[in-house]
This record gives structure tokens, C-alpha cells and sequence, in this order.
């Protein structure tokens, strides 16, 4: 996703059932799904406005995406501000350090966030009580765009 062309849902989702074959079947898609692959990608004009070119879901299981868009409302903890990446981005391209024009210095970004609940075998008692179960895992992955190549790079 960082190599500065947007990449089609489609190729991602081949990408990730050729490296898990089978194996995918079970984990993203069914009544019994627990895993799913969340990705956002941003552009972002030189004059600091932005939009959200896509936002996909590799899987059954309805998670929320983490990625928070400014508003009158804060962001909740734990989620990415496209703020944040909006005002880090133009302090990028203001150093002449960092950004050479030849590099690229567009800074639009792609966040491939992935989700999987984990089903607990060991929690009883009040241990279930206190740890969710299953227990939501999730990482995530901010890729920031730094030169546009053409598709067939």
C-alpha cells in the first residue's frame, strides 16, 4: 500500500488467500469468523484537506475500523487521528531535510489494521467476569506514501 499507487481491494485480498490458502475459509468468513483485515487509504491535498480514497474489509466479522476522522467530537483512546497525520505531514514537507522533491512529498497514507478475537480455553470464574472472551486483538500499521510510481511499477 506505500508504494504510491492504490492498490485494488481485490489484489489484497488475493495476496492474503494465497499466503493462507485453505486456511482462510474459517478465519475470515462464516458464523464462526474471528479475524478481519481493515484497509483505509488517504489522500491528502496540499492544502491540508483530505479525503478517505477507500475503506475495505477483508472478512464477515463487523469490527470498527480505528481510524477517526476529525470532528466535534474527540477521538477515543486507542484511535488514529488523520489529524495527527494531516499536521505531521505538512511539518514533512515545510523541512527541506526530509523532503526532497524528487522523493515525492505528497504524504497521503494507507492504515491496514487487523483484528482477531481470541477465543480463551483457560478463563473461568471470575476471571470471565473481569477479561472479555473471546478477547479482541488488534494491531495496526500506518504506511505513509512517499513517492507515486506509476500502476505498473
Amino acid at each position: 500500500g506505500s508504494r504510491g499507487v492504490h492498490v485494488p481491494f481485490s489484489d489484497i485480498v488475493s495476496i492474503v488467500e494465497t499466503g493462507l490458502g485453505k486456511a482462510i475459509s474459517p478465519i475470515f468468513y462464516g458464523p464462526d469468523a474471528n479475524a478481519a483485515i481493515i484497509v483505509t487509504e488517504v489522500d491528502i491535498e496540499d492544502d491540508g484537506t483530505y479525503s478517505i480514497h477507500s475503506q475495505n474489509v477483508l472478512g464477515d466479522l463487523a469490527v470498527p475500523s480505528t481510524v477517526c476522522e476529525p470532528s466535534e467530537v474527540e477521538c477515543p483512546s486507542g484511535a488514529l487521528d488523520i489529524q495527527d497525520f494531516i499536521d505531521a505531514n505538512t511539518a514533512f514537507n515545510e523541512n527541506p531535510e526530509l523532503c526532497v522533491e524528487n522523493f515525492g512529498c505528497d504524504g497521503d497514507f494507507v492504515v491496514v489494521e487487523v483484528v482477531y478475537l481470541h477465543q480463551s480455553i483457560v478463563l473461568s470464574g471470575f476471571t470471565r467476569d473481569l477479561i472479555p472472551d473471546p478477547f479482541p486483538i488488534q494491531a495496526r500499521a500506518v504506511m505513509r506514501v512517499l513517492h507515486r510510481r506509476s500502476p505498473s511499477s
